[in-house]
This record gives C-alpha cells, sequence and structure tokens, in this order.
C-alpha cells in the first residue's frame, strides 16, 4: 500500500503519478523546514559561543596587559640585572614612573633642607637671645684694654651701674699697683669708709664687707693677687639703702684688673668679695680696692 502511495516507480496513470510526486515534495519539505530550524539553531549557538569566547579572551588580554603594566612600573633596573649583550625596548611607563620618584625625592630632599634651613635660622635666633640675655644679665661690659701703663679705667658713665671695664696688665703684681698708685698722690688705708679718690685699701679674701666711695670718675677698681686662676663673685650695695646695684662674676688673676663704672659720686657702697670655690679651701693672696 505505502509502495502505491509513496514510490516514484513509473505507472501509466497520470494522476497517481502526480500525487506521488506531491506527497514526496511534501515530505522532503517538512525534512527541510525541520533541518534549516536545526541549522539555525546551530548557527546561533556557535555564534552566541564564539561571541562568549572572544569576550573572555579579550578580557583576559586586558587583564594580562595591567599585569604587565603594573610589573613593568614595580621593575628597578639595575646595571648587576641588565645583560649588555641584549637589547631591551625602552619602557616609557618605567621612564615615567621613575622621573616621578626622581621628583618626589627631590621635593622631599627640599622638603628636608627646608627644614634644615629653617633649623638653622631657628637655631641662630636663640643663640642670638641667649646672647642677648646673657648680655642683659651681666649687663654692658665697656670695653677690654691692654695697657701697662693703665691701672684703672678713667671713663665717666652718664648713666648708673653700667657695668665694668676689664683692664689686662702683664708683669704687673700688687706691690706695682701700689707704686702706681702712691706716686698719683693716692695713700693706703685701712679705715672705712674708703675715698677711692684719695685712698686705697687691700683687704685678704676672709673679710666680708668694706665700704667706700667712688672716684671722681664715678668708677670703683679691683686689682686681686692670687695663686692661679679664680672666679670671684662680686656683689655691691648701696650702704644707704641695702639696695643691690650690681653683682659680678669675674676671673682673678695677676694680670685683670676691673673697673666697676657708674657709681654716684659722694655716696657710700658696700663691697662684698666672695670665691666661688666649691669647697673649704682658703683662697691665699689678697685684692686692692682703689
Amino acid at each position: 500500500m505505502l509502495e502505491n502511495s509513496y514510490t516514484t516507480k513509473m505507472i501509466m496513470d497520470k494522476k497517481k503519478l502526480q500525487n506521488r510526486f506531491s506527497k514526496i515534495r511534501s515530505k522532503n519539505g517538512r525534512i527541510s523546514k525541520v533541518f534549516s530550524l536545526i541549522m539555525v539553531v546551530v548557527i546561533m549557538t556557535t555564534m552566541l559561543y564564539a561571541t562568549v569566547v572572544m569576550a573572555i579572551m579579550n578580557n583576559q588580554e586586558t587583564e594580562q596587559a595591567d599585569n604587565n603594566k603594573i610589573q613593568g612600573t614595580n621593575i628597578l633596573y639595575s646595571p648587576q640585572n641588565i645583560d649588555e649583550s641584549e637589547s631591551y625596548p625602552k619602557d616609557t611607563s618605567s621612564v615615567s614612573l621613575q622621573q616621578s620618584e626622581s621628583y618626589d625625592k627631590t621635593s622631599e630632599n627640599n622638603l628636608i633642607t627646608g627644614k634644615i634651613e629653617k633649623q638653622s635660622v631657628d637655631l641662630s635666633r636663640i643663640s642670638a637671645d641667649e646672647n642677648a640675655n646673657n648680655h642683659s644679665i651681666k649687663t654692658d661690659i665697656a670695653q677690654t684694654i691692654t695697657d701697662e701703663r693703665k691701672i684703672k679705667s678713667t671713663s665717666v658713665s652718664e648713666d648708673l651701674y653700667v657695668g665694668f671695664e676689664q683692664i689686662i696688665l702683664s708683669d704687673i703684681n700688687s706691690t706695682e699697683i701700689k707704686k702706681e698708685l702712691q706716686a698719683n698722690g693716692i695713700t693706703h688705708t685701712q679705715s672705712t669708709p674708703v675715698d677711692l679718690e684719695q685712698n686705697y685699701i687691700v683687704n685678704d679674701f676672709k673679710e666680708n664687707k668694706t665700704q667706700v666711695t667712688a672716684d671722681a670718675n664715678g668708677n670703683i677698681s679691683i686689682y686681686m693677687s692670687v695663686e692661679g686662676d679664680n672666679l670671684f663673685d662680686v656683689q655691691i650695695t648701696d650702704s644707704e639703702t641695702n639696695e643691690d646695684v650690681g653683682q659680678f662674676t669675674i676671673l682673678a688673676n695677676n694680670d685683670n684688673v676691673y673697673s666697676f663704672l657708674g657709681f654716684e659720686e659722694g655716696k657710700n657702697y658696700d663691697i662684698e668679695v666672695k670665691s666661688k670655690t666649691q669647697n673649704d679651701w682658703d683662697i691665699s693672696g689678697n685684692y686692692i680696692l682703689y
């Protein structure tokens, strides 16, 4: 029966033959449509898969490029690590990074240098302030003079209690000082108060206070005859009011004379000389107030 319906065997009946071919074409058409649909699905699936694969590969290439870039920026080239026989391409990103790092280091060095310079300026300012403070504490020192013929200051100060003048003498001693004073009409006395315009007094270092009147120039001078260099504090107070008008630390030796300046004419002052030696040793020698 099927043979009669679908076979292509030649028959004499025209209508039957056309019907057979019509059924064959219809069957083939359905098969073709199904096959075409399958092919479309396969092609679409293949294209979708290819698109996904391409996207994944592109993403991997991008990540690899980024990793290479990062690695390139982190590599530090040194002469020991580079084979001179090989030729390396110039990595502009590495060069840019090195320039950036160089700029950062330069900026950091400039900042440190600026801090050091600022710190140097601050230290200079502190040193200047300390010098100014020391200057104000010690009061003004008029000058230091080296003169063998001058045994005391002849300066006249318009201000009160301005400080002292140091005179450095060579080859001098207390005997020479006394001779020079006597040659100028100034005589020895142990009576107080001592008018230094007319007299001088010699004390040892056990004496506590000596009352004196400044010379005509308003100055009080002291020479110490000691063995070696010693530091002494000299305190001067107003005898009438007991006001402290001057405290000085001086270096006593056989070469130095100190003249304290700026005292009122005719006013009595108490002079106290104390050794700064931190023990019970007695300082041998004496000092002259004139």
